[in-house]
């Protein structure tokens, strides 16, 4: 006998999706699927940029995906249904998902029950859609439920309207921030289990009154760059960004980088690189001959080499950043504040440099390009750190026994 697996996400899973959570997604749905004891059922969307990439039919996932903007005709449908979702701070899925998507959700929902479809298990992918936890339960009421928490969205939601200078903005974040805390907090308690990235967010929501016995922890997945060479007599003086460059949270942080640390630096032979997608057209401005933009890169792994150290000063985010596990993974001294390392752990001096301010960020880059070798054991002792304390493959293990068990 086989456990029956409903598994719905917001994003579908393929091998080269290029964002953190989709990574994730990607390696644990397809490591329970490769177990002889399980079934799995996928329900996912499939947005334009990711026409073309699945993979699931070479794995032999069973899915049903909702292909978006295929068409201008779907297009029109979709932006009627989210004007709405999108612009209410007050509206019953909390700005996290659209109420296109709930819609086509449900209709699949609906068309498995009434085909006699029982899942034993439903696991939520994301935030957004354990939302419609409650929804779901009543076609599946015998059914296990979990949710997976890619990060504690409400915390980043928090942090958003905190940063917020504008009132107007700031009472819209507000509120946007006190509705989503409250639905996702009643979703989680009502979850048989709960998975999250990280210790932080464990911690995280006990202090919420979340019950402590039905919170595991899952260590996301990103990509390994342990075969990266560097070497402490480099004469590079780069300082790498790395990330989604579209992404508020990267490229509002690159540009508060750019102004109060990089252009304070006197040294003209240092350079910022930012490596990433989609460059954010706020960011193209501050482009020059010591700024350069690279957009979207194949493989990082020259830049995790060559350059002298990897600097996240973000300004705001919640979860555990891959992008600081990937560079831990490649050796190159990271230099990041709180949010850039919660979940993550280690010790500043040792396993990385920890700033806060910007005079903070100057005085640990000058000792970089002053002391290599010191900074190549900083860097070599993050890659030990994250090797010994992220390894997937035995959480993935952790995960299938847990829910053979269920």
């Amino acid at each position: 006998m086989h456990k029956e697996l409903l598994w719905m996400s917001i994003s579908i899973p393929y091998d080269k999706v290029d964002h953190a959570g989709g990574k994730t997604h990607n390696f644990y749905i397809k490591k329970v699927h490769a177990v002889q004891q399980f079934h799995v059922k996928l329900i996912s969307f499939c947005e334009k940029k990711d026409l073309g990439k699945s993979d699931l039919d070479k794995y032999g996932l069973d899915a049903d995906i909702c292909y978006l903007d295929q068409n201008s005709w779907s297009t029109f449908v979709k932006k009627v249904y989210n004007s709405v979702s999108i612009l209410n701070p007050f509206t019953k899925y909390a700005n996290v998902i659209s109420n296109y998507r709930v819609h086509e959700c449900l209709k699949r929902i609906k068309y498995l029950n009434k085909t006699g479809y029982r899942p034993d298990i439903v696991i939520l992918q994301w935030t957004s859609l354990g939302i419609l936890q409650q929804k779901i339960r009543k076609y599946f009421p015998n059914a296990k439920f979990i949710v997976i928490e890619e990060d504690v969205t409400f915390q980043n939601y928090e942090r958003r309207y905190l940063l917020e200078r504008f009132i107007i903005q700031k009472i819209f974040y507000k509120i946007r921030f006190q509705n989503l805390k409250k639905k996702e907090l009643h979703s989680l308690n009502m979850a048989d289990l709960v998975f999250v990235n990280n210790k932080k967010d464990y911690n995280l929501l006990i202090e919420n009154n979340i019950e402590k016995s039905k919170i595991k922890v899952l260590v996301p997945y990103y990509d390994q760059y342990f075969h990266v060479n560097r070497s402490a007599n480099t004469p590079y003086k780069d300082l790498l960004f790395y990330g989604a460059m579209s992404r508020r949270e990267n490229y509002l942080s690159a540009i508060w980088f750019i102004q109060n640390v990089f252009s304070k630096i006197e040294d003209s032979t240092v350079r910022f690189i930012i490596v990433g997608s989609r460059p954010h057209k706020s960011l193209k401005k501050f482009e020059s001959e010591r700024i350069i933009i690279t957009g979207f890169v194949k493989d990082v792994s020259t830049y995790f080499e060559k350059s002298t150290c990897m600097v996240v000063p973000l300004l705001y985010g919640a979860g555990i950043k891959v992008k600081v596990l990937e560079g831990f993974s490649s050796g190159i001294p990271i230099l990041t504040n709180h949010i850039g390392i919660e979940g993550i752990g280690g010790c500043s001096g040792k396993e990385y440099y920890h700033c806060e301010s910007a005079q903070e960020y100057i005085n640990a880059i000058e000792q970089i390009i002053n002391n290599r070798k010191t900074a190549q054991q900083i860097g070599e002792n993050g890659r030990k750190f994250v090797k010994e304390q992220f390894d997937y493959y035995n959480y993935s293990n952790t995960m299938t026994d847990i829910l053979k068990e269920m």
